[in-house]
């Protein structure tokens, strides 16, 4: 990926590491090998592209990662919404790799902030909404969940210079749900 970015565009300025699995389960029945794959999909995956495109980064003189983490990484949910201990683990562990690499990569000009979405209406929360809807809306001010394009103020925001001065930083985009 990286190798293929550099030959088209010659640097890479922006890397937003979006990927991520989850699995539902209650903590006690959540299996091993589910749990390692998703750590493996949302947080080692996750240090990898960090730490490739980091390096061509630190050559260039600078550049932006935006993490996506999620506000179960921040907080715990209540258990009749959803149980996918897994998948808020590996969001919590993105929280202190975004701070972490922020610190570490500050002299050489490269930011390094996270967005923390609550719900959107996505493939992979549908079934969460559908199943728990009620129960979910009680926990968000705004009274709905985020639809997918107001994700990309926030993302637009990092990546640009009117933030050239925020590095390290988790910015929660929650219809409330984390000012409760």
């Amino acid at each position: 990926m990286v190798a293929e970015t550099l030959e088209k565009w010659k640097r890479i300025d922006i890397l937003v590491n979006n990927a991520g699995i989850t699995w539902g389960a209650p903590a006690h029945e959540m299996p091993l090998d589910t749990w390692k794959e998703i750590m493996d999909t949302n947080i080692i995956g996750m240090y990898i592209c960090s730490q490739e495109v980091g390096k061509r980064m630190m050559e260039q003189g600078g550049g932006v990662i935006i993490n996506i983490s999620s506000t179960t990484g921040l907080l715990a949910v209540d258990p009749q919404v959803m149980q996918a201990i897994a998948y808020q683990s590996s969001k919590g562990a993105v929280l202190t790799l975004t701070k972490q690499l922020a610190v570490e990569w500050a002299p050489h000009n490269i930011r390094v902030n996270a967005i923390l979405p609550s719900f959107f209406s996505t493939r992979m929360t549908k079934a969460i909404i559908e199943q728990s809807g009620d129960k979910l809306l009680r926990h968000i001010p705004m009274g709905r969940v985020a639809r997918a394009e107001e994700i990309k103020g926030a993302a637009v925001f990092l990546a640009s210079e009117a933030s050239s001065y925020v590095t390290g930083q988790a910015i929660c985009v929650d219809g409330g749900l984390t000012a409760w």
